[in-house]
């Protein structure tokens, strides 16, 4: 398709900054949101269970199923998660660009999507505010003690999480 046409490439490869660390650890950086953000499906290096146990249960995206075969995000070992990208990226390199373009018109809906899911995340303070800092909208009265209160005093003000 013209679309298609277009892209440098169908999908980005992602390099999250974390790789080899435990669960706990997922959080969404620039480097993701910058695929979801320009409708680019995207395979990630990240954690074990980032993109099945997070982007997709947590966060609520949609997987690019059609293109990737996801098996790879439950391997502990950092090797096994680039070889199961590395063979993705093998068998995608394999395909026509006719079928690469139906499959990529398969994928308009949940680019869509997902990028949707992302704008919404990002606008509910009660998912994007740490727990620990819940009290700024719950009522609770506080006082912040720190070196430089004028900075979270003007963070939070300007997200709306207290009021002025």
């Amino acid at each position: 398709t013209k679309e298609l046409l277009n892209m440098k490439s169908l999908f980005n490869l992602v390099g999250e900054t974390f790789f080899s660390v435990n669960h706990s650890d997922f959080f969404i950086t620039e480097k993701t949101l910058k695929s979801i953000m320009a409708f680019k499906p995207f395979i990630a290096l990240s954690v074990t269970g980032y993109q099945k146990e997070y982007l997709e249960k947590y966060i609520g995206l949609k997987p690019y199923d059609e293109l990737f075969d996801y098996g790879f995000d439950s391997d502990p070992n950092i090797i096994g998660r680039i070889e199961g990208i590395v063979n993705n990226v093998k068998l995608l390199n394999q395909l026509s660009f006719q079928k690469l373009s139906e499959l990529y018109n398969q994928l308009i809906p949940k680019l869509v999507y997902n990028k949707s899911q992302i704008v919404n995340l990002f606008f509910n303070k009660d998912r994007i505010l740490p727990t620990c800092m819940k009290f700024l909208i719950d009522g609770t009265e506080y006082e912040i003690c720190s070196i430089n209160d004028n900075a979270i005093l003007s963070t939070a003000k300007r997200y709306k999480w207290i009021k002025e």
